[in-house]
């Protein structure tokens, strides 16, 4: 009789732990199903990338300015017009000052407001002191979409800013940039006439090496 009792309490037993463990796999089936959904939702990177590109082209959401920054020119003298003035000016320059990284810093300016977060990168005009001030863990050894590259000169303190667009093809890579000139040249052409998309090499030019990258992303304040 005490071995029929045995048998039975076991028999419940594994009926019991085996409905434990079902229920467990119905509920961890559950919880990767609602992660893979919450996982489907667009990326913060990615509406950012895309409002960048927007406000490049289009500039219909920009919260700063309504024309398109691939639209400024120089038209009011060096480094002047009324759009250029004023992003200059809303960046902490002064009036007539080169403006590359101005340019990159209204853009960044531009998605804090939009997207109501912050960087945590430097706010300079100063091309170098934006990347020497740019935190280590941000910096990475080649462009991404949307990094920062930095440009210093071979034979001065100077240097220029550039947006990444992608990622290398080959020996090169896609730049948005404030301050040049549309013609692709062996220099990098800093200080020209307005904003332009260029075509850039990884290993730099005659007159300017990549002294590196900065990855917006990983600078987005948690």
């Amino acid at each position: 009789m005490k071995e029929l009792l045995v048998k039975i309490f076991k028999a419940i037993y594994e009926v019991f732990k085996n409905e434990q463990a079902n229920k467990k796999t119905v509920d961890k089936e559950d919880n990767q199903k609602t992660n893979k959904d919450e996982f489907v939702l667009v990326p913060l990177e990615k509406q950012i990338g895309d409002f960048i590109t927007e406000i490049i082209q289009k500039g219909t959401s920009n919260p700063l300015t309504s024309t398109p920054y691939m639209n400024f020119r120089e038209s009011e003298g060096k480094n002047r017009s009324k759009d250029i003035d004023a992003l200059i000016l809303r960046n902490g320059g002064e009036l007539g000052d080169m403006y590359c990284m101005f340019g990159v810093q209204d853009i960044l300016r531009a998605v804090e407001l939009k997207f109501k977060i912050k960087f945590d990168l430097p706010k300079t005009g100063s091309t170098q002191d934006f990347f020497t001030q740019s935190k280590e863990a941000y910096k990475i050894p080649s462009p991404i979409p949307f990094s920062v590259c930095i440009f210093k000169l071979i034979k001065g303190t100077g240097g220029h800013a550039a947006l990444c667009l992608n990622k290398p093809d080959q020996d090169s890579f896609t730049t948005f940039e404030f301050n040049t000139s549309p013609q692709i040249g062996q220099q990098v052409e800093r200080n020209g006439e307005g904003c332009y998309f260029k075509s850039r090499p990884l290993h730099g030019y005659s007159n300017m090496v990549i002294r590196g990258y900065v990855d917006i992303f990983k600078a987005i304040k948690k």
